[in-house]
């Protein structure tokens, strides 16, 4: 609906400019003649000249992207009008104190666009200030500012390299009326992109606040139960005996790997955010990794088995082992969490070029609207049978891992049965 709009006011002022003439000025300040083109209109006599004009209102209407619209306007002037050899657009864009270069066109690769650029910056300065076309002295450069409701977005900027032909007043009207119909189109993109970006920082500052939320809520339980532990023991008027006195020490380590837990969650969240997630990679034997995971996380429960088994033909892995270790002591640990005993087989087969790991449980199941959602951020299914620790981070940060390694993450369950979350790696290329 905007573009529509926004093409139908541009086109009124563009038919305006048209029936008024054009004075352009040099690189220097002098006033090329003043010159009426009316009846060289591209509505009458330019087959060229409309096809542009349609050719880029068409663009706006199906809402392409601006670098898509800039193309097409270039590609018509340079390949259909023969205005000129190769061009580019300057855009005033928000966060930078100088326009920027946004697309160029027609450049054959011997010809820095960049040094160009700098070499012609007074006279394009001069366009975009002024809010009237430049040209250069030979006539051979012409810079059309892009200009609504009184403010200035950007300039085209149009070069005849190898042609004996310079921009006549014509050609300067036409670039004139094209940027007039153009420019709101570009305020408006502009103005969406903005209004995108601050949406954008407005749900990271929501998000921002329910992990500080969660972060606080996960972090206040271990902290009081490790000081309530402590404390206990320095009473000078008890005294404990050994067996007591491990017992709490048992659970002021345990509740220190859960405090640990929560801020490697929020640690390696901030970091896959900000896409700084690094993977260090080198062969790993999967078998012998999930083995260590399950060898330490056995002594944390007591009402469950474990069984590790993986075909013969699994191989090595090219793949980051901390990384990898964290994806399984997540799946592992959520088995534990989410079943009151039984057997957890952490299963590791090859399928085709990839090796597959899964970890089942004989838990309480998943219902099927939560298994959809299991691997978005902060969201945790309950425990109806007791309270689950945990910052709803941990299954997104596993799913963004085996991504960043190539391979893939998922679950099925079925209620009063168990779960089973699966993640596959590729296999390396063999080297002929």
């Amino acid at each position: 609906m905007l573009p529509n709009l926004v093409l139908g006011c541009a086109l009124c002022c563009t038919r305006k400019n048209w029936g008024q003439g054009v004075e352009t000025r040099f690189g220097d300040g002098t006033k090329m003649k003043r010159e009426s083109v009316q009846s060289n209109a591209p509505t009458e006599n330019n087959p060229a000249e409309l096809q542009t004009v349609f050719a880029m209102s068409s663009a706006m209407r199906r809402a392409c992207s601006l670098d898509q619209v800039l193309y097409t306007v270039l590609k018509h002037l340079i390949n259909y009008c023969h205005c000129c050899d190769a061009g580019y657009f300057l855009l005033d864009e928000p966060g930078h104190n100088s326009l920027q270069l946004k697309i160029a066109y027609g450049f054959p690769p011997e010809v820095s666009v960049d040094s160009l650029v700098a070499a012609c910056q007074w006279l394009w300065q001069k366009a975009f200030t002024t809010k009237h076309p430049r040209v250069y002295p030979n006539a051979r450069v012409l810079a059309a500012p892009l200009v609504t409701n009184g403010t200035s977005v950007g300039v085209l900027c149009l070069h005849s390299l190898t042609r004996a032909t310079i921009f006549t007043p014509r050609t300067i009207a036409f670039a004139r009326a094209l940027m007039d119909l153009l420019a709101p189109y570009v305020l408006s993109f502009q103005l969406q992109e903005e209004l995108r970006k601050i949406k954008a920082e407005r749900e990271a500052t929501c998000l921002d606040t329910d992990l500080l939320a969660i972060l606080s809520h996960q972090l206040r339980s271990p902290l009081a139960a490790i000081k309530g532990y402590a404390a206990t023991l320095l009473r000078e008027d008890i005294s404990w005996d050994w067996n007591a006195v491990k017992d709490f020490l048992q659970i002021i380590v345990q509740e220190a790997d859960n405090a640990t837990a929560v801020v490697t969650d929020i640690l390696d969240h901030s970091a896959m955010e900000i896409k700084k997630l690094e993977l260090n990679k080198e062969p790993v034997l999967l078998r012998n990794l999930c083995a260590k995971v399950v060898n330490e996380l056995k002594f944390s429960t007591r009402r469950h088995r474990f069984a590790v088994i993986f075909s013969p033909e699994v191989h090595i892995v090219e793949a980051d082992p901390a990384r990898i270790e964290q994806v399984i002591r997540n799946l592992i640990d959520n088995a534990i969490k989410y079943s009151d005993g039984g057997l957890i087989v952490v299963r590791g087969e090859k399928l085709g070029n990839e090796i597959v790991v899964s970890v089942a449980d004989e838990g309480i199941g998943i219902r099927p609207e939560h298994l959809n959602r299991l691997f978005e951020k902060y969201y945790r299914v309950k425990n109806p049978k007791r309270h689950v620790t945990g910052t709803g981070l941990g299954l997104p940060i596993a799913r963004q891992i085996v991504e960043a390694h190539g391979g893939k993450i998922w679950a099925t369950s079925k209620l009063g049965v168990g779960s089973t979350f699966y993640f596959s790696l590729p296999l390396p290329e063999r080297k002929e």
